[in-house]
């Protein structure tokens, strides 16, 4: 209905709702507050897969976190590069056991995130790269999927997995961004020096590529490191990968380690019955079983 000026008067109830609706909404407030109580105080998605173990456990990867802690405490605790730190959540857990924090991020969203979630954590000696780490300097295609940011991945000849293997996702739930690389021998070498110069020598190099953990653990080889010690940890699931191929990007020096999971292996009834009586436990470990999980590599024995 128009007024005599012309404007339209808005009236009655523009939104309605019942009891029983808002009584729902009540107690799925009442609920998750409850099971959120102990969230860690990060940004993140709600839909997204990530985002599940910071929001009900107030943890993420806790065996990362426990095995961060142990490298530590026999004397890596001077630098973290964080290589793939997507949302901030292995930097942001454990920065502060570090003395230096270098985090690497390609995607812009992801960046625009771990930015803010590193300033809700109060994290000092901090250094942000909105970049990736490559062979050489160029602009690539970034595949997100949609449900898992943390899953973002470069296809291509340097890329350890098989294109099929990421054509089993469906491509049209994920987005395509386009990121900036940078050389990482170069890139990594200026960190090194960095450290060097601040007498900060031994650390921890976090690797969650999708693929390009071997490509980027060439570059460090690559680069200018004398006088660094460090302990890589990355992710395989590549069966054929072995200790031989880690160490000869380093010309056999060096050792290799992987995290063992004492449930992996298992089929889910085995793994209930594992978790029932022994509980879930990881240890370091120099096994030559397969590598594949998560595989440590450092400049210096450690068992």
């Amino acid at each position: 209905m128009a007024t005599k000026s012309g404007l339209a008067l808005i009236r009655g109830d523009i939104y309605k709702a019942s009891f029983y609706q808002r009584l729902i909404f009540e107690l799925k407030k009442k609920i998750f507050r409850a099971i959120t109580k102990n969230a860690l105080p990060l940004f993140c998605r709600a839909e997204d897969v990530i985002s599940i173990s910071p929001i009900l456990r107030g943890t993420y990867e806790p065996e990362m976190n426990a095995l961060l802690s142990a490298l530590c405490s026999v004397g890596f605790n001077d630098y973290l590069l964080d290589i793939g730190a997507n949302i901030g959540l292995t930097t942001t857990q454990n920065g502060s056991r570090f003395k230096s924090i270098f985090a690497f991020e390609p995607n812009p969203t992801a960046f625009a995130v771990l930015t803010a979630n590193c300033k809700q954590f109060g994290l000092k000696h901090l250094n942000l790269y909105p970049f990736g780490i490559g062979v050489r300097d160029e602009v690539v295609d970034l595949h997100v999927p949609k449900d898992n940011m943390g899953g973002a991945y470069i296809a291509g000849d340097e890329n350890y997995y098989s294109e099929e293997s990421f054509r089993q996702n469906d491509e049209a739930r994920n987005d395509v961004v386009q990121v900036q690389i940078k050389c990482g021998s170069v890139i990594l070498g200026e960190v090194f020096e960095a450290l060097r110069k601040s007498k900060q020598t031994s650390g921890v190099i976090k690797i969650d590529a999708e693929g390009y953990e071997l490509t980027i653990l060439s570059q460090i080889a690559s680069s200018k490191r004398e006088g660094i010690d460090f302990v890589a940890v990355f992710e395989n699931w590549k069966v054929a990968l072995t200790k031989k191929d880690v160490l000869d990007l380093f010309a056999g020096n060096g050792a290799v380690y992987k995290l063992e999971w004492n449930m992996g292996g298992l089929n889910k009834i085995q793994q209930f019955m594992q978790l029932a009586t022994q509980g879930e436990r990881f240890r370091v470990t120099d096994s030559d079983h397969d590598l594949v999980g998560t595989v440590i590599y450092s400049t210096k024995p450690l068992l």
